[in-house]
């Protein structure tokens, strides 16, 4: 008898088909907001019956106002949410330079471009200098062992190249934003914690009964307009990497190729922390609100038509591909017996295995939200919608019945299998409302075994950890993590024969 199995998929599920990973997916929204999405918005605009009580909820001349898009006014909050919620994550995305500059190699080698030739012809070989010894932060800031960032090869070789003049014209200026942004992040990073140290604690000790004391406080901060906001607005000044590989690999000067090379170091540390709900956060309340703030309005509507846009514009292109993954995995499974499937991504890549109960836990590219009537439906010609689709946000627009009753369907087959499989979902604060769905399964009566597949997982047991801490579970037996490589085994076999081995005759 085959058992009952549940699937909860999340981005990670979808990079085998092309999909980016979510700072990568972050990067690309907002090069992309623009000219189409204005229209997008006003065509729904223009839905709104004049003579309707919804036509007072929006503001006066509506129908000529202006309609506004995420900028680089809005970065700053970018920076801030990152330094914020990610600030270990940068401090060791950084001190692991080489790391990310090694995968970039990797890429530029598709690409039949050996960058260190490339480096090394400019008048630096790899490995040949390191600034370990010479650039030393301030003690105070110094206590994350910064050498390693700084004596980093590929970091030195950049500090060398630009030492030298061997950067000229436009390219002298972008090597520097680059080496200075790469430092500035890291030292915004460094300075957050100790910040955050020094406005939680001024005190090494004091009396509880100075009631001025509580009034002493947040003294210290960090100017965000001046921590990594050049090289985020000259990353997203850029086209993205998929497109700027056909110019990279024509004929192009070897100064350039450096440069690009830094740069597509520069989009992959950024997508391995970029947090951007902060600055949705503060803009979604106005989609309910457009007469208060309509140009928050606007953003955060515009913001949702173009991750429609883009979404779907991958979809098609991968409709078209012979890709294959783990939805295609599943659907050859003839051993499993699926009972629900739920998913946090928008695309309908999951209708591949052919399954029956499919819930998009965080929206889908074929559903559409009413913000004025709070109700969730299918596209329509006639009332004015946006898509719906839940972000990297901490607010999501859960008090919808429709939405409600997904949650509650979910989570009683979930309650009903055997087992609950998790793939490529990360367990993320922003996804607070799916977390809390999983403790309820971990700590209940008996509690449910979740089994997470992850990626390339080199700390099993520090995965698992992390796990409980995100989802604040009191049951630690039920956690169960596997790490998975691109070729979709784990330990050498095919995943789905490690979760689902053949019986034993």
């Amino acid at each position: 008898m085959s058992e009952k199995v549940v699937f909860l998929f999340g981005a990670g599920a979808e990079v085998p088909y092309g999909l980016p990973n979510g700072g990568e997916f972050a990067l690309e929204i907002f090069r992309l907001i623009g000219e189409e999405d204005k229209i997008s918005l006003r065509d729904e605009i223009k839905k709104v019956n004049p003579a309707s009580h919804q036509a007072a909820w929006f503001p006066k001349d509506y129908p000529k106002n202006r309609i506004h898009v995420f900028g680089k006014t809005n970065f700053d909050s970018i920076i801030s949410s990152t330094l914020e919620m990610k600030r270990d994550i940068v401090i060791y995305t950084l001190l692991n330079f080489d790391d990310i500059a090694n995968k970039v190699k990797k890429e530029f080698a598709n690409l039949n471009i050996d960058i260190d030739r490339v480096l090394t012809n400019m008048g630096c070989e790899p490995g040949s200098v390191q600034y370990g010894s010479l650039l030393i932060l301030n003690e105070r800031l110094n206590n994350a062992n910064t050498s390693s960032f700084f004596g980093s090869d590929y970091f030195s070789v950049l500090a060398q190249l630009i030492k030298d003049k061997k950067f000229t014209g436009d390219c002298y200026q972008d090597a520097s934003i680059l080496a200075r942004s790469f430092i500035e992040i890291l030292v915004g990073a460094l300075g957050k914690d100790l910040v955050h140290s020094l406005n939680n604690k001024l005190f090494d000790s004091a009396p509880d009964d100075l009631p001025f004391l509580d009034d002493i406080g947040g003294i210290f901060n960090v100017d965000y307009k001046k921590v990594g906001l050049d090289a985020l607005t000259f990353i997203l000044n850029k086209p993205p990497f998929t497109k700027r590989k056909e110019n990279i690999a024509t004929n192009i000067p070897e100064q350039q190729i450096a440069i690009e090379f830094y740069l597509r170091i520069a989009e992959s540390i950024y997508s391995n922390f970029v947090d951007y709900q902060s600055l949705i956060d503060s803009h979604y309340r106005y989609l309910y609100q457009p007469a208060k703030e309509w140009a928050k309005f606007c953003k955060i509507a515009t913001f949702l038509f173009s991750v429609h846009r883009y979404v779907k514009k991958l979809c098609q292109t991968i409709s078209k591909s012979k890709t294959d993954g783990y939805y295609d995995d599943i659907a050859a499974c003839k051993k499993i017996e699926i009972i629900a499937i739920g998913t946090t991504n928008y695309t309908n890549l999951v209708k591949r295995i052919h399954a029956d109960n499919i819930y998009f836990l965080n929206g889908s590219l074929d559903l559409y939200y009413d913000p004025y009537r709070n109700e969730i439906g299918n596209e329509d010609n006639k009332k004015f919608q946006v898509p719906f689709l839940f972000t990297q946000s901490g607010i999501k627009p859960m008090t919808s019945i429709r939405m409600s009753e997904q949650y509650i369907e979910f989570y009683n087959k979930c309650r009903n299998a055997d087992r609950l499989i998790v793939l490529g979902y990360g367990f993320n604060s922003d996804d607070g409302h799916i977390n809390t769905l999983i403790r309820s399964l971990v700590d209940s009566k008996p509690g449910k075994r979740i089994e997470v597949v992850a990626f390339k997982e080199n700390n099993i047991s520090s995965r698992k950890s992390q796990i409980e801490k995100n989802i604040r579970c009191d049951n630690r037996n039920s956690i169960h993590v596997y790490s998975v490589d691109e070729k979709r085994k784990i330990g050498g076999k095919h995943w789905l024969d490690v979760l689902f081995p053949a019986e034993e005759e």
